[in-house]
């Protein structure tokens, strides 16, 4: 893929969700979107969406996914804890954290992180778009940032990225 192409990288936030990508070459732009479908139906030409929100969501059995098992290893040590417990499909569906909770462990056997808890709405809102929308299953990638700027700066960080100098490890391995 060309470095021109049409991709971005989303992630959700306190309005909504946001996208960052780069029209032309150094030149950055940053949109801000309610929903997951107002960014989709702005961006029906994405090539690539790189989401730091789980995707392939399990319907039952062991937890955790192999994706998670892969990325905890990848990142090693205390960078690991970046990627956390992926719910269930069943459990998004609940209106209580009590509720999913009891259902992830009777479908998984795990039991669900408040972290995990407290984005379940995001989660929940990209599975429906990936499950009502074909053509956005070829183009959302799930893309955990700590992955990315490891793969991008080809070794680990020994900060983290709160520090100042995890955050110059960060945007030094996109410069």
């Amino acid at each position: 893929m060309s470095r021109s192409a049409n991709c971005f990288g989303i992630d959700g936030c306190k309005a909504g969700w946001v996208s960052v990508y780069e029209p032309n070459p150094l030149k950055w732009e940053i949109e801000i979107f309610t929903t997951i479908e107002e960014f989709w139906n702005t961006h029906p030409n994405a090539e690539v969406v790189l989401i730091d929100i789980p995707i392939g969501l399990i319907d039952g059995g062991p937890s955790p996914r192999s994706a998670d098992v892969a990325a905890r290893k990848y990142l090693k040590g205390k960078h690991s804890s970046s990627i956390f417990p992926t719910p269930c499909r069943a459990a998004l569906y609940k209106p209580t954290y009590q509720e999913a909770n009891k259902i992830n462990r009777e479908k998984t056997g795990k039991g669900l992180s408040k972290q995990t808890w407290n984005i379940m709405g995001k989660i929940r809102e990209l599975d429906i778009l990936l499950q009502e929308n074909k053509t956005s299953r070829n183009v959302f990638y799930e893309a955990g940032p700590e992955l990315c700027f490891m793969t991008l700066a080809d070794k680990s960080f020994n900060y983290y990225k709160k520090t100042e100098e995890g955050l110059k490890n960060r945007l030094n391995s996109i410069m």
